[in-house]
């Protein structure tokens, strides 16, 4: 009997185990860069790569998203102050500006002009809280 109950528990986790070992595609990495270190050598970054940054600008429309580093966020407290903006193409639900996301895909040339091409975006807002948005439709962070 404790033999069948053995077995009977070991075919559950050979069935079960590639269900609840499997990685969600919605999860953040802990091995996300940041914009500016992105930027600086988007040509190092081949293949797939993970990018954490705050949404500037979004272009429904166009299927596009503006993303700034956080650290920049962070010291100017304004989403209008960056120095580098990553254009992101998206696909999926739009994030709103000034939400911090998490976006895992590849950079592509489109149109002589070099893109990252999203293919996952997590929104793990809660770093960068929105005060107000001021008259010209801009957050301001605490």
């Amino acid at each position: 009997m404790k033999t069948a109950l053995y077995v009977c528990v070991f075919c559950l986790w050979i069935i079960l185990n590639p269900v609840l070992t499997r990685p969600e595609e919605n999860t953040v990495s802990e091995k996300a860069i940041d914009v500016r270190t992105f930027m600086k050598n988007p040509e190092q970054y081949a293949g797939s790569v993970t990018i954490q940054g705050v949404v500037s600008r979004i272009f429904p429309k166009d299927k596009m998203i503006a993303l700034i580093d956080i650290q920049e966020v962070k010291e100017c407290r304004v989403i209008t102050c960056a120095n580098l903006t990553l254009p992101v193409k998206w696909s999926g639900d739009m994030p709103e500006p000034a939400e911090t996301v998490q976006i895992s895909g590849r950079i592509e040339k489109e149109d002589n002009k070099m893109i990252f091409i999203a293919l996952t975006l997590v929104n793990i807002s809660g770093k960068h809280q929105r005060e107000t948005i001021n008259e010209d439709g801009f957050a301001c962070f605490r």
